[in-house]
């Protein structure tokens, strides 16, 4: 029982850090983005390497604070790293969802696949140098 509730808690611990870091992220580039005067940028390729390059950042932070993977056996790692990502993108889809149903303009982080690379980059970081 005990092995279980480890389990359960490592996978939360590690999509919970990286969906908070995301909606983060979101915020920050929603807020520049309104101070700017930007509603949607113009080249989605460049939205994409800006969000990878957010997520790397992120995840080498995460990794001087947490140094160590909370999830121990690699096999569950390897899992966390196909779920994680999908779960996050999921997220992010809903969340855009409800954005627009507000009228509030949604950001390319608020759609599946931006917010799956994001989560995916980030897991993937985190996965080659952690401990």
């Amino acid at each position: 029982m005990e092995i279980i509730f480890e389990l359960i808690f490592s996978f939360l611990i590690e999509i919970i850090g990286e969906g908070l870091f995301q909606l983060l992220v979101e915020l920050g580039v929603r807020s520049l983005g309104s101070t700017l005067g930007i509603s949607k940028p113009e080249r989605p390729i460049l939205s994409l390497l800006g969000y990878i390059l957010l997520a790397t950042a992120g995840a080498f932070i995460s990794i001087a604070i947490f140094k160590n993977h909370f999830i121990k056996n690699e096999t569950l790692r390897i899992v966390n790293l196909i779920i994680a990502p999908i779960i996050l993108g999921l997220m992010m889809k809903f969340r855009g969802k409800k954005l627009e149903q507000k009228n509030i303009i949604s950001i390319k982080l608020d759609s599946f696949w931006y917010g799956y690379v994001f989560a995916l980059t980030f897991a993937l970081i985190r996965f080659i140098f952690s401990e």
